[in-house]
């Protein structure tokens, strides 16, 4: 919506704008002073996933079946913009970090919808990929990425959710299928705008700026519910914190797709094939 925002923003000067998952313009939001970008650094809570998903294949994790240690993992988009491929390059970082590290080698199948709402298709990509024996999927398709947690549940294997806790949204439901949700990687985009709007009414939200949010902030992560802890290993998870703590003292820095050309993207996931 960027581009209408910067229309309508300079028509209505007076009026006041918030806009997230973009800057309202590459660089340029003090030329916006009417408007709050909010940017999310999601490629760091996709890194943290794809080292839980490269031990769970490598056989360092030490989780039980359906963990079969194949070598294998995979990754569901919804569409192919800016976002989810940040999802996906942190993830494939992540599984990057793991093989250098460990004798093991994990690779990587990416999917991608082509939309947020086909749940069909979503399933039917994560089929493909478990039948050729990932391990773990983890998903970033908005609503269709339901057709994912439905393989994961009809083949028996693991899958990590996206954006909320979508272990909690089942656990009462269907605990069979939220069983097999390990995790999620959290976005908690509710929670920033909320505040951004109290803060907004108590005068003190800053426009023409913008503003990023991610492990550091506590508004991206793994959700660390009781099915991570059951199906986990401590040892596992507190590595998995280390490195969460790492990357928020800047110790450890994760690339974005924001940091690499489309070539480069693509590049990555093929190196990881």
């Amino acid at each position: 919506m960027r581009e209408q925002l910067q229309r309508v923003s300079k028509s209505y000067p007076d009026q006041k704008y918030l806009i997230f998952d973009t800057e309202i313009d590459d660089g340029k939001a003090a030329n916006y002073p009417n408007v709050h970008s909010i940017v999310f650094r999601q490629n760091e809570g996709g890194f943290l996933a794809g080292v839980l998903a490269a031990k769970m294949a490598n056989g360092n994790s030490g989780m039980a079946s359906p963990v079969n240690a194949t070598g294998k993992v995979g990754f569901i988009g919804g569409m192919r913009n800016n976002i989810i491929y940040d999802f996906a390059v942190g993830y494939a970082k992540g599984i990057e970090f793991v093989n250098q590290l460990d004798s093991s080698q994990t690779s990587l199948m990416t999917s991608f919808v082509g939309n947020f709402s086909d749940s069909t298709q979503a399933k039917a990509l994560a089929n493909v990929q478990y039948s050729n024996q990932a391990d773990v999927i983890f998903v970033a398709a908005s609503q269709a990425g339901l057709g994912v947690i439905d393989a994961a549940e009809t083949q028996n294997h693991f899958v990590i959710g996206v954006d909320s806790d979508q272990y909690s949204y089942f656990k009462d439901t269907n605990p069979a299928r939220a069983n097999l949700i390990v995790t999620s990687v959290l976005k908690e985009v509710g929670n920033v705008v909320y505040d951004s709007a109290v803060s907004h009414l108590n005068g003190e939200l800053e426009f023409g700026v913008l503003v990023s949010f991610g492990l550091a902030e506590g508004i991206v992560g793994l959700a660390d519910n009781e099915n991570y802890q059951r199906l986990v290993p401590e040892a596992l998870r507190l590595y998995i914190d280390g490195l969460k703590a790492q990357i928020i003292s800047g110790e450890l820095v994760v690339t974005s797709r924001f940091d690499l050309s489309l070539d480069q993207v693509n590049q990555l996931f093929e190196t990881l094939k």
